[in-house]
């Protein structure tokens, strides 16, 4: 950083000389590195295993007046964030799949030969990717880019942005359901916790409303129990609320494993489904089960069985399908 609080060329190539060692100790020399999360044990890092990798270099200070997009490395190119833009885009795309979904289609945008010029931070091209349904489909068709400044504060004032930030509020439910498996004591859970974590904001707030209607449905009904589907793309979602004295032993747990067997069955196109249990009625601590089905292939006998579960069970027979449509972006 100068005199002036700017960063400068100096370091930026320091930045990029640490990107590239650790690069050359992980995949060049495959140097052993233990990982270690207070939520989850500790495990080894397998470079063969990584299928996408992104290089980010975070540089303090005040950032030009014009967007530094990218340098690179090896065949991959660093996004090089200011701090400003680190904290925006942290705040804005807050899941893994959302992040990583930006720095794909911006690595797109910059593997043409275009003439791209922003003024301001990147938050400026964050905008034209959040208006264009998360691409920058739009820009592709041009040589020549130029923006001026002003257009993120723009952008934040609008009502359909604000209404937006209102309506993902209950999406924190997931994120606080991906905590409590980490917490808990049943360490088969973590691999739920994953595929949890790789639903993106909107299809949390699609979940998260889901579980709350399915729990006011629990409470005002007369049954011992409530069974949900939520077909999501990608992933079918098992909601199973359950009396507490209906808890005994393994009986919730091995009834979620069922649901989400024949959940599979009925929902052919995802392979992966996730089950989530809870208690029927609301108490100062509410106890959950989880389940993942992962079935690539599903068979003909697999799909006897799925029926015969049905018929013995009537699970599913006449069951209620929450469709989710909301607009991501509602209007007030």
């Amino acid at each position: 950083m100068n005199e002036f609080g700017e960063f400068n060329q100096g370091e930026l190539e320091d930045n990029l000389r640490q990107l590239n060692g650790a690069w050359r100790q992980l995949f060049d020399l495959k140097t052993p590195i233990e990982l270690g999360n207070p939520k989850r044990r500790k495990e080894k890092f397998d470079p063969s295993i990584i299928t996408e990798i992104y290089l980010i270099s975070v540089l303090f200070g005040k950032p030009p007046n014009y967007l530094v997009f990218a340098e690179s490395i090896k065949t991959y190119q660093v996004h090089v964030f200011s701090q400003r833009f680190t904290e925006i885009v942290l705040n804005e795309l807050d899941t893994v799949t959302d992040f990583v979904h930006y720095l794909g289609e911006k690595q797109n945008l910059l593997t043409q030969d275009r003439n791209i010029h922003v003024i301001g931070g990147e938050e400026e091209l964050l905008v034209i990717y959040l208006q264009d349904g998360r691409s920058f489909g739009e820009l592709l068709e041009y040589d020549d880019i130029h923006t001026t400044g002003g257009i993120w504060q723009q952008h934040t004032a609008k009502p359909e942005y604000l209404a937006k930030k209102r309506a993902d509020e209950i999406s924190y439910l997931v994120d606080h359901l991906i905590e409590i498996i980490h917490d808990g004591e049943v360490k088969e859970y973590e691999i739920v916790a994953r595929e949890l974590a790789r639903l993106n904001r909107y299809k949390r707030r699609l979940l998260a409303n889901a579980l709350y209607e399915g729990r006011i449905k629990a409470l005002n009904g007369t049954g011992s129990l409530l069974r949900r589907l939520v077909p999501l793309d990608g992933v079918t979602i098992c909601l199973l609320y359950q009396d507490k004295t209906d808890n005994t032993g393994k009986g919730r747990q091995n009834r979620l494993s069922m649901m989400c067997f024949v959940a599979r069955g009925l929902h052919r196109a995802n392979e992966k489904v996730i089950g989530i249990a809870t208690d029927k009625t609301l108490s100062d601590v509410d106890s959950y089960d989880f389940c993942l089905v992962n079935i690539a292939d599903w068979t003909d006998e697999m799909q006897r069985w799925m029926e015969r579960i049905q018929e013995e069970t009537g699970m599913f027979k006449n069951f209620e399908r929450t469709h989710t449509s909301e607009d991501e972006y509602p209007i007030n």
